[in-house]
């Protein structure tokens, strides 16, 4: 039996069939990667999470599908979530997930459908090791988010538009076609109602497969054929079109109110550069986009399909330059494209390489001693793993990334542990809402409470700055932390700690690029005395964190300054805290 057997499933046979290693190694992936998925859904919701169960899954289904003004709807998403949700009950995190979770897990069963788009099994393996391992694929298949939703919807419209191209050709029932367009309307027509952007991902790979698969040259010679066999898909594609194009125009202006308040401009080289870096690494494109094109260098015949895949890129990336562009999650749903695309670049690979050492064996000899071959078998499953280690460990990075810290436990840590008693949590404005949303009011009184004896300042996981606003130009702006060196104190938490420091302890002068705080205190009845100093205590900001006045708390704000902007000196400030009674604190805060 030589090596390079005539049938593609002979082909697998030699690398895989006798090698049951393989396949426990391949089904123990699949159960890791489906654990990845579902092991962590308990975990603190996110902003956008808490966002989505608050104002949009209580709405009606017809407003969930209206109300899109805030691109933080993610609307058959939403609509997902509201029907696995008991009615009347608080929201459950497992319920709020579920969604996302079985769409990215049915990701990963759907391309066992591809099995025939593929020159080998190796493809279909490749595929969905590479989807059952990104990173950011992960990340969002168990947060509440509708991007695992559009993948998974994109997946079958392009199963659905492949499946159509192969009976066509091979003069199948016109009822398969029916059934097959109908199956493109629904995956397409889902995808693009699961986010706001969907449709633009529905739109790129009808486009393409209309530039690649039609055959445009036969058209003269069997037009009549040739519309015969197109009907169903055709009429599927303009029902599709009439229908999203009514949607969209009718709330036209409820989206481009979205589009005006969310996203960035690349309408520069660099800018569109910049974008391009930070979406194809965040989403771990990088490498699946690089084994794509090493498919296009090495002959055969899967060239068409990877070019069309790569194709269907394009409109959605191209788009950038006309309008905002999203953050990297928003185009995570490329996935449907890059990943099959990387897994027939691997494939033809795999395939080359077993291919060059059939010949090399051939010429050596008729037949491949079974030891040799068993060898081959093990140096091509080593391939096979060299080949997919990159998506493992990218995918291992990006998860750590793109996980936020958890807000629950970091409460209950500043709460109980004694090492956290005098530290001072400080969240962005946004956590400050799901902080409120998930544990209430009760909590952030008692964060508050810890102002006043704070020694140390801790900056939540991510944040390189500290958010602000201008109260009498209602301008919100930022305020650039100190680098820090050294050890910082670590806990299970994420974080910066920086020390505050009473500016009457302060030894040596502070730099420019130091920030300052100032704790403001309501002590009745000397509060008008006080506000009149406050006057004077110009380029102090406050902090978006500290603006709610809590009864206990006695203060009404928290204020912040780069020390290059405050008029006061060092001496001032330390006389203007004795003189009120320390009702006005400064602190400094160092590396």
């Amino acid at each position: 039996m030589t090596l390079l057997p005539d049938s593609t499933e002979e082909k697998f046979s030699c690398f895989a069939r006798k090698h049951p290693l393989f396949f426990i190694f391949f089904l123990l992936l699949l159960v890791l990667a489906f654990l990845f998925r579902i092991a962590p859904l308990g975990r603190t919701p996110e902003y956008d999470e808490v966002y989505t169960m608050t104002h949009f899954v209580p709405l009606s289904v017809w407003k969930i599908f209206t109300e899109v003004a805030t691109p933080n709807n993610h609307m058959l998403h939403t609509l997902f979530v509201k029907l696995v949700q008991a009615p009347g009950s608080d929201f459950h995190y497992l319920s709020l997930r579920l969604p996302s979770a079985i769409a990215g897990t049915l990701s990963i069963l759907l391309l066992l459908l591809f099995r025939k788009n593929f020159q080998s099994l190796y493809g279909v393996l490749f595929s969905m090791l590479f989807f059952a391992f990104n990173g950011a694929h992960i990340h969002f298949s168990r947060t509440a988010r509708g991007y695992s939703l559009v993948t998974f919807f994109l997946l079958l419209a392009l199963f659905a538009l492949w499946e159509y191209d192969r009976k066509r050709r091979e003069n199948a029932p016109e009822k398969t076609l029916w059934l097959l367009a109908g199956l493109y309307f629904f995956a397409a027509l889902s995808s693009s109602v699961s986010v706001s952007a969907g449709v633009l991902f529905a739109f790129s790979l009808s486009l393409a497969f209309l530039l690649f698969f039609l055959p445009w040259k036969e058209w003269k010679s069997k037009g009549k054929t040739l519309l015969k066999k197109y009907l169903p898909l055709g009429t599927a594609g303009v029902l599709l079109a009439l229908l999203l194009g009514s949607y969209y125009i009718s709330l036209a202006p409820k989206f481009a109110r979205g589009g005006s308040d969310f996203g960035t401009e690349s309408n520069t080289l660099s800018l569109l550069g910049k974008f391009l870096w930070e979406t194809f690494s965040e989403n771990d494109f990088l490498y699946p986009l690089l084994l794509a094109l090493a498919g296009l260098l090495l002959p055969g015949k899967e060239r068409k399909r990877i070019l069309f895949l790569l194709f269907a890129c394009f409109p959605v990336l191209a788009g950038t330059l006309l309008t905002k562009t999203g953050p990297p999650r928003v185009y995570l749903p490329l996935a449907a494209f890059l990943l099959p695309a990387a897994a027939m670049g691997a494939e033809k690979i795999l395939l080359f390489v077993q291919e060059k050492y059939a010949l090399f064996a051939e010429r050596a000899g008729r037949n491949v001693p079974d030891k040799a071959e068993k060898s081959a078998g093990i140096l091509f499953f080593l391939l096979f793993l060299l080949l997919f280690a990159p998506v493992y460990f990218t995918g291992s990075s990006t998860q750590e990334n793109l996980m936020t810290y958890d807000m629950n436990l970091l409460c209950n840590a500043l709460e109980d542990d004694p090492r956290l008693k005098e530290v001072l949590a400080v969240f962005s404005p946004t956590d400050s809402v799901a902080l409120r949303a998930i544990r209430g009011n009760e909590t952030e009184k008692k964060l508050i409470l810890k102002v006043p004896d704070a020694n140390a300042l801790l900056l939540t996981e991510g944040a390189e700055s500290m958010g602000t606003m201008d109260k009498k130009r209602e301008k919100s702006s930022h305020i650039p932390l100190p680098r820090m060196k050294g050890a910082v104190p670590k806990l299970f938490i994420g974080g910066k700690f920086l020390p505050c420091i009473p500016m009457r302890k302060v030894e040596k002068p502070y730099r420019e690029n130091e920030v300052i705080f100032l704790f403001v205190f309501l002590v009745e009845p000397s509060f008008a005395s006080l506000v009149k100093e406050m006057q004077n205590l110009k380029g102090f900001r406050h902090l978006n964190y500290l603006q709610t006045i809590v009864e206990d708390a006695r203060y009404a704000g928290l204020l912040v300054s780069r020390a290059e902007e405050v008029t006061l000196t060092p001496e001032e400030m330390a006389a203007l805290d004795e003189k009120t009674g320390s009702r006005i604190r400064f602190r400094l805060l160092q590396e």
